[in-house]
């Protein structure tokens, strides 16, 4: 309760090290708060840090839905790149994903975007 309601802090400091305490939680009351984050804080940064945070939960849908729509619609590129990092290990397995990861290396307006999804789509080992 006590981190959940950090998350309207009034210092994007404390929000971000909040978002990411978050990810420590595995409760669905944190994932939702995650997700929330990612889609409508104002500071990057934290939202960069919500996408790190449900990296490790990115197999549930609601976080999977909520990381693709960061990395395809976020107007900041670390949130963009943030999501595709954390959507990283789904690329081999999940079709869905890799569409989205396809389109952002053909069509992302920022280079970096491109460049790192193009790179991550050419890894074929799942990491481990």
């Amino acid at each position: 309760g006590i981190i959940l309601s950090q998350r309207n802090n009034q210092s994007p400091e404390l929000r971000r090290i909040a978002a990411a305490a978050l990810g420590d939680f595995k409760s669905s009351a944190s994932l939702q708060g995650l997700c929330e984050t990612l889609r409508t804080e104002q500071d990057p940064q934290v939202r960069s840090a919500a996408a790190q945070a449900l990296a490790p939960r990115n197999k549930i849908n609601v976080a999977k839905d909520a990381l693709l729509h960061a990395a395809q619609q976020d107007v900041a590129e670390s949130v963009r790149l943030a999501s595709l990092f954390a959507l990283t290990d789904l690329i081999p397995r999940d079709e869905r994903v890799r569409e989205v990861v396809r389109a952002l290396a053909e069509r992302d307006g920022s280079a970096a975007v491109r460049e790192q999804a193009t790179s991550l789509l050419q890894r074929r080992q799942p990491e481990k």
